[in-house]
């Protein structure tokens, strides 16, 4: 790295025991060949530093406060990456609190704190993890889970989730491990994406999640609706849920209003206009990729009882999110 690009301030360090007391999650950087021992605590999470531009999307968020274990080779580069503000200069600043190097010290201290895994130890089921899902998938946790408790008492094929414009696919992946936690192990789950390296990147991912035997994933152009339609109508006695955060097609949402069965559940989040309806922030500057206020609940006026129609602000820029959610009623 450009010695030149170095960050102007200096992050403090500081011992294994006061991370263990300011009670913040810990992003181990370690390399596999550096693991001469691993840590039980479910808010220690081993990304490694040579992972980094492949694993970046499992990082914590922007908003979330959290501690680095560095190697001592590395610990400069590492630091000045989270810390260097020039370095990701149309992003907010990661909430750092400081850093722990990996020293002989620091392995005493995590065996005197109790949290050192024995070799070979089962990891806890969710396995922990530092990214956030969107907040969406909190409202919409409860809602599945409640579908897989009739579903399991129902003979009906494995109901499968469906998340269009899937990206990295950390909202899929946290349903997936969630509902799985909760046994509903017959569940299937699907990442749907334009990405051509979507294929090798979600589904690694799902592997070390250990949700890949439930997980699949389609490439697909989401603007060809004809495509869509025949993936969902070839679901249609087992598709459960179909959603999308932050992407906006209005023509898509038509066709998977009008092929979700009976007790389909539709969930969505996307930038919508502020009650004034001033639109304030840089992105999105199209009006076309904002929803109308109540845009959602009143395309799914008819045939669905919405269960969510809500507003909350991203935690990005503050900017204003419909979360919605809305399941088709039976006829009559």
């Amino acid at each position: 790295m450009d010695s030149t690009a170095k960050a102007t301030t200096t992050l403090p360090r500081a011992t294994l025991e006061a991370w263990h007391a300011a009670g913040i999650f810990l992003l181990d950087l370690r390399e596999q060949s550096e693991l001469t021992y691993e840590f039980t605590s479910n808010v220690v999470v081993n990304i490694p530093w040579s992972e980094q531009k492949l694993r970046s999307h499992e990082y914590p968020s922007r908003s979330t406060r959290f501690a680095l274990l560095c190697s001592p080779a590395n610990a400069d580069d590492q630091v000045d990456w989270f810390t260097n503000a020039d370095l990701h200069p149309t992003k907010h600043p990661w909430q750092v609190e400081f850093y722990v190097l990996d020293t002989p010290a620091t392995r005493a201290a995590a065996l005197k704190l109790a949290i050192v895994a024995a070799p070979d130890t089962p990891r806890p089921y969710p396995l922990a993890r530092l990214w956030t899902p969107n907040s969406l998938m909190t409202h919409l946790l409860p809602r599945l889970i409640q579908a897989a408790t009739t579903a399991a008492s129902a003979p009906t094929p494995s109901p499968v989730v469906f998340d269009l414009g899937c990206g990295s696919g950390r909202d899929i992946m946290f349903l997936a491990e969630e509902l799985q936690a909760q046994g509903a192990t017959s569940w299937r789950f699907c990442g749907v994406d334009h990405n051509k390296t979507g294929m090798a990147t979600t589904t690694a991912f799902a592997r070390r999640r250990r949700v890949h035997d439930a997980y699949s994933f389609v490439q697909m152009d989401l603007r060809k609706l004809d495509a869509v339609q025949r993936m969902l109508e070839r679901h249609q006695s087992d598709v459960q849920c179909v959603f999308g955060c932050r992407f906006l097609h209005r023509d898509l949402l038509t066709v998977v209003r009008d092929v979700l069965p009976v007790g389909g559940i539709f969930a969505w989040s996307h930038f919508a206009m502020p009650a004034d309806g001033q639109w304030r922030w840089q992105h999105p500057s199209k009006p076309r990729d904002i929803l109308r206020r109540d845009e959602l609940a009143t395309l799914f006026a008819q045939d669905f009882d919405v269960l969510l129609n809500v507003f909350e602000s991203d935690s990005d820029h503050g900017r204003p999110l419909n979360q919605f959610i809305a399941v088709r009623r039976t006829p009559g």
